[in-house]
């Protein structure tokens, strides 16, 4: 009888052993379903087309950002995952919550620029209030801003956030910011860390909004340029110059991300039923399938210095084409 109690416990023993080596590993795929379903959920917020009302849309906002910040709690140590939950967040107007999540993916991964710039973002979108409070909140976001220009120095991004920031608010060293800004080598237009293999068009509504939101930022300096040299007759000249110049910095960081939309949306479906279809070796059918993946590689290629999903995506299709391709030429 001793014998079966020993037993009995040992097994009870390992069952409690393994749920509580179960509880992490069921953990991590649940965030992870909630980070997916969160971004799909936000894809849709985004799609025109999906919803029959205005609160049917509102009710998606919501949804994603309930099931981004679900995944933040069940894995509080995955930067990506806080810093999903903190963006939603911001989109929703719930800026202490985005202030948490942010400032925890700041803690996870303090060197990702794009993360501070968002916590930046965070503090600029509290400039209400008396004066004092608007430049504390002004401080905070410029400390952002700043390590965000350190961690990405040649790239006029966050000098120009900077900038607008200050526009907005009033203060009079926002040309201080503009004239670091144009004094970097380029701008370049971040992009948000996505679930692998979301389809591509939902991963391009997102991130299509995501550039969006920068690209505004950037051309209100350029607007307040050109208002500003109809203030100051006397330097009509410079201040034009320095809007033309913001103008054809995003000009030249555009083209990669519209390249990448048309591309994407041009060849999927296209992709998808060729590799389908394909499985001989006819002439027209090989020769389709080799336009398809260079049409594929060039848009993978187009965004240097940033691994996203779209980016993925397109370089996965490249190499089934090319798998496809190789597999019909080697047929008679």
């Amino acid at each position: 009888m001793t014998h079966l109690r020993l037993l009995a416990a040992a097994l009870v023993a390992c069952g409690l052993a393994g749920a509580a080596l179960a509880a992490p590993a069921d953990k991590a795929a649940q965030a992870q379903a909630a980070w997916r379903r969160g971004w799909e959920a936000y894809a849709l917020y985004l799609d025109p087309y999906a919803h029959a009302d205005r609160q049917a849309r509102s009710a998606k906002l919501e949804e994603a950002g309930k099931l981004l910040a679900q995944a933040a709690g069940l894995q509080p140590d995955r930067g990506v995952y806080a810093e999903a939950a903190g963006y939603l967040a911001l989109q929703l107007a719930k800026y202490p919550d985005a202030q948490k999540h942010l400032t925890r993916a700041k803690q996870l991964a303090g060197k990702e620029p794009r993360v501070r710039l968002l916590l930046g973002q965070v503090f600029s979108s509290n400039l209400q209030g008396t004066v004092d409070q608007a430049r504390t909140s002004a401080k905070k976001a410029l400390e952002e801003f700043k390590a965000a220009a350190r961690l990405d120095k040649d790239n006029a991004n966050a000098s120009l956030t900077s900038s607008s920031m200050l526009v907005d608010a009033g203060f009079d060293n926002w040309g201080l910011y503009l004239a670091q800004a144009l004094a970097m080598k380029e701008l370049r237009l971040y992009l948000l860390p996505l679930p692998e293999g979301m389809p591509a068009a939902a991963a391009l509504r997102i991130q299509y909004q995501f550039c969006g939101s920068q690209a505004a930022r950037v051309l209100n300096v350029a607007r307040f340029c050109w208002t500003w040299a109809s203030e100051e007759p006397s330097r009509r000249q410079e201040w034009l110059r320095k809007s033309q110049e913001v103008c054809s910095r995003l000009e030249r960081a555009q083209p990669a991300l519209a390249g990448l939309v048309m591309a994407a949306v041009a060849t999927e479906r296209q992709a998808e039923e060729l590799l389908v279809q394909a499985g001989g070796g006819a002439a027209a059918r090989v020769e389709q399938l080799k336009g398809m993946e260079q049409a594929l590689v060039a848009p993978a290629q187009a965004v240097p210095g940033e691994k996203d999903t779209v980016a993925d995506y397109l370089a996965a299709q490249a190499e089934a084409a090319a798998a496809v391709l190789e597999t019909g030429a080697n047929r008679p």
